[in-house]
């Protein structure tokens, strides 16, 4: 073990399931008071053995880093050297003479114009292959320009170090892709990018290519007196050889009113299917209330059976009347029959209180859920990105965008498909396990 941190809970969850540790070496290390102890000091000297060790290695690597050594995996462009022997080895970072080219063009390139997807193509035509031999993806290519290990600078451990190795970048040539890079809105946080291109997270595919995801970006306008800034979503344009798609891009603002308009408004319920099932469950609630009283007395019955049950327990173990089962001792058996009548009686309590609360809100709620499935357009179309995204994600199973058409493919999940509005619907594209799937347009 690596320290008591983590020997303790492993010996607790054996002993649990009744496993019995025998040190074959360590005779004195075994299931009594004394053993437990041996082995949690030799537990700790292990683990005060592997922080010792642990620190000597990082005073190695931030010694070489003082050096202007890079101690870690050199990116793109760069290689791992052993400039020593294989006893003793002494790991430098050199230019790798085939990558290199490729990566020097790169700031170039982005600032003439160039997209990182686009310069990702461009370089995979023409023979670049990453660290695993596959494609450097267009997200590499944006780390690539704002790693300053291209500059001849590298971090380590929270601290900013001059590299030896000769660098491949430009600053005033670099610094401007940045900038750029920032002026087109490009985020460069994983959760920021995720949150500002929220649709991207539907099951949301290019009905021109079919089988490829719609993707996002953002572009800013500068005004005299503002800035303005424009979210459009579009095909991620690659497929196979990395053919180009020829649909253009639609706006937000435009997306979120087609799917307004045929997604949500489609499984609108009319007012009177609303105060016909509003009724009909009223009626089954009247049904069925002394159904609900029986079934909360009988869980007040067993609450009270439980109650007796753990008293007359602590008495018996008071009394010393507990018998060892098992294997385990008196206390062991008690705390055991314990902990699973607490159990018992605390999803008892909590399946009344659900109960009780549903027996009290369920019209309120029932009544607030009709009054929205009413309106469920309008409602939609006020709401928040993240509750439009979540609400997308129950109600459709996949979407497909025709972009240059503003024509919408909408697959809503069941039981939504039979809550459609057939006006809306004049052409049915198929059927597949009664998930019905519609050819939606303007």
């Amino acid at each position: 073990s690596r320290g008591n941190v983590a020997f303790i809970p492993i010996r607790e969850t054996l002993k649990k399931f009744g496993v019995k540790i025998i040190a074959v070496t360590q005779l004195m290390v075994n299931d009594t008071d004394e053993g437990e102890m041996l082995g949690e000091i030799l537990a700790a000297i292990n683990g005060f053995f592997s922080k010792i060790t642990r620190r000597k290695s990082m005073r190695a690597l931030d010694e070489k880093a003082a050096r202007g050594w890079y101690p870690s995996w050199a990116p793109l462009g760069y290689l791992n050297t052993n400039i020593g022997t294989e006893e003793k080895p002494d790991r430098i970072i050199t230019v790798d003479e085939d990558r290199a080219p490729y990566v020097r063009q790169i700031p170039k390139l982005y600032n003439q114009g160039f997209s990182y997807q686009e310069i990702s193509d461009k370089f995979y035509d023409e023979g670049l292959r990453g660290k695993n031999g596959g494609k450097a993806s267009p997200e590499e290519i944006r780390k690539i320009i704002f790693n300053d290990f291209y500059l001849g600078e590298f971090w380590w451990r929270g601290k900013k170090y001059d590299g030896n190795h000769p660098p491949l970048f430009k600053y005033f040539e670099v610094h401007k892709a940045r900038d750029r890079s920032h002026e087109k809105g490009h985020i460069h946080s994983g959760q920021a990018l995720k949150d500002k291109f929220i649709f991207k997270r539907l099951p949301f595919y290019c009905g021109f290519c079919k089988t490829l995801r719609i993707t996002a970006e953002c572009k800013i306008k500068h005004y005299k007196k503002r800035d303005a800034e424009y979210i459009f979503y579009h095909c991620t344009k690659s497929h196979g050889g990395w053919t180009k798609c020829t649909q253009p891009s639609i706006n937000r603002d435009d997306l979120v009113l087609e799917f307004a308009e045929k997604a949500v408004k489609p499984v609108n319920l009319g007012e009177d299917l609303a105060e016909f099932l509003f009724e009909e469950m009223n009626r089954d609630f009247v049904q069925k209330k002394e159904e609900r009283l029986s079934l909360i007395d009988s869980m007040n019955r067993r609450l009270g059976q439980i109650e007796t049950e753990l008293k007359n327990l602590f008495e018996m173990k008071v009394a010393g009347k507990i018998i060892p089962m098992g294997g385990k001792n008196p206390d062991e058996v008690y705390e055991d029959y314990r902990i699973k009548k607490q159990m018992e009686k605390n999803k008892i309590l909590e399946a009344k209180k659900k109960l009780e609360e549903n027996s009290l809100e369920w019209k309120e709620k029932a009544s607030n859920f009709f009054s929205d499935c009413t309106n469920a357009t309008n409602k939609f179309l006020k709401a928040k990105e993240e509750k439009q995204h979540n609400f997308l994600r129950k109600i459709s199973s996949n979407l497909f965008l025709f972009l240059e058409d503003k024509k919408v493919i909408v697959t809503h999940k069941i039981p939504f498909s039979y809550l459609l509005n057939w006006a809306h619907h004049p052409k049915v594209l198929y059927l597949i396990d009664n998930i019905r799937t519609y050819y939606l347009s303007r």
